[in-house]
């Protein structure tokens, strides 16, 4: 079955898995709230026109709320099972949630933006520890690809909304970049990896 994966990993490196097999830390369905990338209009009024036009789009941090479960299994009581997903969330240190689709994977560097609620007291829940709430922000708006790599003639293209600024990696035979301006320049030959910021 193809199905959307989600994983978090904490600033120490530790993985979790949100959604799909195995879990111990679970996002309940539908708790997911929040976390998608918005931003302001940058206005201008001309003098002598009516209305407004477009001069740019402010991005502006990303906040949303994940309601999770946590068990136990055998090899660790609920409690601890707890304990160390609490641990892997900071105020300011940045953990990666990574969206995985059979498609593509989408992640994003959060932080916790207020505490995590404590959890809810069930004594019928059975080594479950419910409904916590994780409030997080992503002070870079938006979700972000991994690197993106291709031999012979690319085309580098933002199927985003936001404005980005392409990154070029590259290591050995060169080759030349070709601006949208209508601009190029050559890429040297490089004995290591070497990247330049567009």
């Amino acid at each position: 079955v193809n199905r959307y994966k989600i994983r978090y990993y904490a600033p120490d490196g530790h993985e979790w898995v949100l959604m799909g097999d195995e879990w111990l830390a679970g996002i309940k369905s539908g708790g997911i709230d929040g976390l998608v990338g918005d931003g302001d209009d940058v206005t201008v009024a001309r003098v002598g026109d009516v209305g407004q036009s477009l001069d740019s789009f402010q991005p502006q941090p990303m906040t949303g709320t994940l309601t999770v479960l946590v068990r136990g299994d055998s090899g660790a009581q609920v409690d601890a099972v707890w304990a160390k997903f609490r641990s892997g969330f900071s105020r300011t240190r940045t953990g990666t949630l990574v969206v995985e689709s059979p498609s593509h994977a989408l992640s994003a560097q959060v932080r916790l933006s207020g505490p995590i609620s404590p959890p809810e007291e069930d004594p019928t829940s059975g080594g479950f520890v419910r409904d916590v709430q994780v409030p997080l922000v992503a002070d870079r708006c938006g979700w972000w690809t991994d690197w993106q790599s291709a031999t012979g003639t690319v085309t580098v293209t933002n199927w985003g909304d936001l404005t980005v600024w392409p990154q070029i990696r590259w290591e050995g035979a060169t080759g030349t970049v070709y601006l949208p301006s209508g601009a190029r320049f050559p890429l040297p030959q490089a004995n290591g990896e070497r990247v330049v910021s567009l």
